[in-house]
């Protein structure tokens, strides 16, 4: 199985957390979220773009960022993350999937303040399927890809090219 998408980590982190003791911490909520969806080592061990977290942490750190940005999580800097009595009261109302277009009525609801823009635009995926960092990484992989037709695709480039920058 490939790796869940931010949105599709909502409901199971909300749940993880309403049947934990005690708040749970980035790195152990994260090996019950991959538990959860039965993923492989290869898959737990995906980099993202940048290669500087595996792709199910980042995805679960924004999921809970959203979260908390909805007032469904608590958690301080560096701290554990918990679920809230808001977060309860929505599991034991709503039976289906939380989406990103269910957040800012939640938002709304608890006063709180999500950011879930829609970044579609030029080809780019949605922010329901990915995290802000892969966002990024996709559109400086289209940007490089436009510049370099644009320049390279003008005409040969020759070493007398390179005299004038030189």
């Amino acid at each position: 199985m490939a790796v869940p998408s931010q949105a599709e980590l909502y409901r199971p982190i909300l749940e993880i957390l309403a049947s934990a003791s005690e708040g749970v911490a980035p790195k152990p909520l994260t090996e019950l979220v991959s538990d959860r969806f039965n993923l492989s080592d290869a898959d737990r061990q995906e980099m993202v773009p940048s290669g500087t977290t595996s792709r199910i942490y980042d995805r679960t750190s924004w999921a809970c960022k959203y979260l908390k940005d909805a007032g469904l999580l608590y958690y301080p800097p560096r701290g554990p993350r918990e679920i809230t009595q808001q977060g309860r009261e929505f599991l034991d109302s709503h039976a289906g999937a939380l989406t990103n277009a269910d957040l800012p009525r939640l938002q709304k609801a608890n006063g709180t303040k999500a950011d879930t823009t829609d970044t579609s635009s030029d080809g780019v995926e949605s922010s329901a399927e990915a995290t802000p960092e892969e966002l990024m990484a996709q559109s400086d992989r289209q940007l490089r890809a436009k510049l370099a037709d644009e320049f390279l695709g003008s005409g040969p480039i020759n070493d007398d090219c390179w005299s004038v920058v030189w």
